[in-house]
């Protein structure tokens, strides 16, 4: 656990927008957490992913390549257990009821200025997680 009370969650930022990558990367590591890589396409995060197996994935709904985040999602999701934040500045979230079926961990939608609330949930669940088996 960091001094600001995170244990170590390694965040994979998956982002086609620079500035808003850039922001993510700021905010988890102002947070003390590990970015275990920031790419911008589904198929750069399969790459990255399998070298680094993060705990938790940020991820915008669209990305620039074949897959977007829900598809990304879906591949890494076979077997594997890990959060998902998906960033959108859409209000209307069609996607949750994807996730909830899927039986992700933990899905928050959100846009980038809810980022750091999401991020603080997730801690506390990989923490709970972590201290009650």
């Amino acid at each position: 656990m960091n001094e600001r009370g995170f244990s170590t969650l390694s965040i994979l930022i998956v982002e086609d927008n620079l500035m808003v990558a850039l922001l993510v990367e700021q905010v988890v590591g102002k947070l003390g957490c590990e970015v275990a890589g920031n790419v911008t396409s589904g198929e750069e995060a399969l790459r990255c992913y399998e070298h680094t197996d993060p705990n938790c994935l940020v991820t915008d709904l669209g990305l620039i390549g074949s897959l977007s985040g829900i598809d990304l999602v879906q591949v890494i999701r076979e077997g594997k257990q890990f959060s998902v934040i998906f960033i959108t500045g859409t209000p209307d979230f069609p996607h949750r009821k994807f996730s909830n079926e899927r039986g992700c961990t933990e899905t928050i939608y959100c846009r980038s200025d809810g980022l750091v609330g999401s991020l603080k949930r997730i801690n506390h669940f990989h923490r709970r997680k972590k201290y009650h088996r």
